[in-house]
């Protein structure tokens, strides 16, 4: 049995990233609000495929929104202001996740049900870091060398009057580049470019666009869950709850003609 799309037009869910904005417009989701404080850049453009060139320097909420609603007639995509007031009254499931190249998580959190993020936080793994005693003394990869001009020689040159260093500023990248590359000359590394050592300084790790569509893809299906659970538990007791809520999906969307 077919779910209607009438049945999740007063929804309200949060999307994250183009790929998942559109999976839900196109499963039936006819109600989307977008948070984003982004706005967009040219490095977007591979992998973000809402946004195109003139779009650059706009904001990503606006640029997506409208897109979305222009392409899908019957999608209503709306921005929405940040709301700070802590009403337990107010919240609602949170499905997490994120990428990180070719590895990438989903999972949903329920209030007062399941684990929330800082009770999980020790599962995620450590950021990668150089052993100092190898930046300093035997490096052996042009990042080493990176490395070891953003914490140690810049900090001891104190270029530009001493600024701290800033990794949005093309000088400053400019100086740690050049700087690198003397490193990497002397003990015969290669490899050190201005692509590389943004990636070091800013640690930058590149976004796969498979990966994204994947993710995105279970994300969509958990809203689809939790849609249709959300309707079926209220129309039903809390009794007859605990027995929905051991459904399979299958199980649960012909209840939503009852």
């Amino acid at each position: 049995m077919a779910v209607s799309v009438d049945k999740f037009r007063n929804e309200k869910w949060r999307g994250l990233g183009c790929e998942l904005l559109k999976d839900l417009a196109l499963s039936g989701f006819q109600k989307l609000e977008v948070i984003d404080m982004d706005t967009i850049e040219l490095s977007n453009l591979n992998r973000q495929f809402l946004f195109r060139e003139n779009d650059v320097g706009k904001s990503k909420a606006e640029v997506a929104a409208a897109f979305i609603n222009k392409r899908i007639s019957e999608c209503n995509v709306s921005l929405v202001d940040f709301d700070a007031d802590g009403n337990p009254s107010g919240i609602i499931p949170l499905i997490d996740g994120g990428t990180e190249g070719f590895k990438g998580n989903s999972r949903v959190i329920l209030p007062t049900m399941t684990a929330c993020i800082e009770c999980t936080i020790d599962l995620y793994p450590p950021q990668v870091n150089f052993p100092m005693c190898t930046i300093a003394n035997t490096p052996r990869l042009p990042e080493h060398c990176i490395e070891y001009v953003k914490v140690l020689q810049w900090p001891a040159d104190k270029p530009f009057n001493g600024a701290a260093l800033d990794t949005d500023n093309p000088e400053h990248v400019e100086w740690v580049l050049q700087a690198a590359l003397e490193r990497a000359s002397k003990y015969r590394i290669s490899g050190v470019d201005l692509r590389l050592t943004r990636g070091v300084l800013k640690r930058i790790i590149p976004a796969v666009a498979s990966t994204n569509a994947i993710i995105a893809g279970i994300y969509t299906v958990s809203d689809v869950f939790l849609a249709v659970l959300i309707c079926v538990v209220d129309r039903y007791s809390v009794a007859k709850d605990k027995i929905v809520l051991r459904l399979r999906v299958e199980g649960l969307i012909p209840l939503l003609g009852t």
